[in-house]
């Protein structure tokens, strides 16, 4: 009988204490994650005229704006752009101007997003990333006669070429 009624105070007593610890460690998760997120839009570089430049000196050593719009041309031709397409190595082996510009920026093509994909009034573009895990930012090639909006913050490189943090 003693050792039912041991089992029972340790039971309410572990009870007891969760409930009190509960909302300690809740907040805590929270804060937490609060700071965690803080951290990180705080520490995303914004896009600067070195950022251009590195894209714009890429651009010109894969052979400048005309072969590598030829090339998005292509790929738009091959696999559309009503839906997002992840390119990978075999999709890009005639495409020597767009490795060489991801390539140039230590970065990776992606692939094909469509109009919109973010949630925002983006046209269809080729989506370059280059950067480092945390500090990324984006080099958008759109369709020929198709434009970032002024609005959205992208930074133009030339013709239907943009970089975007």
């Amino acid at each position: 009988m003693l050792r039912c009624d041991t089992k029972r105070v340790r039971h309410q007593t572990c009870q007891t204490f969760m409930t009190s610890m509960e909302p300690r460690i809740i907040w805590s998760y929270l804060s937490a994650l609060i700071l965690a997120a803080f951290l990180t839009a705080s520490c995303k570089p914004k896009a600067s005229g070195s950022s251009q430049s590195v894209v714009e000196s890429a651009l010109q050593k894969a052979g400048g704006q005309e072969p590598v719009q030829a090339e998005t041309e292509t790929l738009f031709t091959r696999f559309g752009d009503t839906s997002l397409k992840l390119l990978d190595n075999s999709d890009l082996t005639n495409c020597p101007a767009l490795t060489q510009l991801a390539a140039g920026l230590s970065g990776v093509v992606l692939g094909i997003w469509p109009p919109g994909a973010d949630g925002i009034s983006v046209p269809g573009h080729i989506r370059i990333r280059f950067g480092t895990h945390t500090h990324y930012q984006f080099v958008m090639i759109f369709k020929g006669g198709s434009a970032a909006p002024a609005s959205l913050g992208f930074v133009h490189i030339t013709n239907n070429i943009y970089l975007k943090q």
